[in-house]
């Protein structure tokens, strides 16, 4: 059921990238933190072809989120 869920979400976002209609004024922002898993399709050129690492922030950091 997973995949079938996984497989008609990149379904239809793939439809919407592409459709012919362009998105004016839309960003879409992704995250994961398995990147070895996106789908190969999401990440052809037009699509989500920029990654950008965000890495782990240090312990200090990590207090400072939490005392937000």
């Amino acid at each position: 059921m997973i995949n079938f869920i996984n497989d008609r979400v990149i379904a239809v976002l793939l439809i919407e990238k592409d459709g012919n209609e362009k998105l004016k004024d839309v960003t879409i922002i992704a995250a994961t933190n398995r990147p070895d898993r996106i789908d190969p399709a999401l990440m052809r050129p037009g699509r989500f072809h920029r990654l950008i690492y965000v890495p782990l922030p240090y312990e200090q950091t990590h207090l400072e989120i939490f005392q937000i």
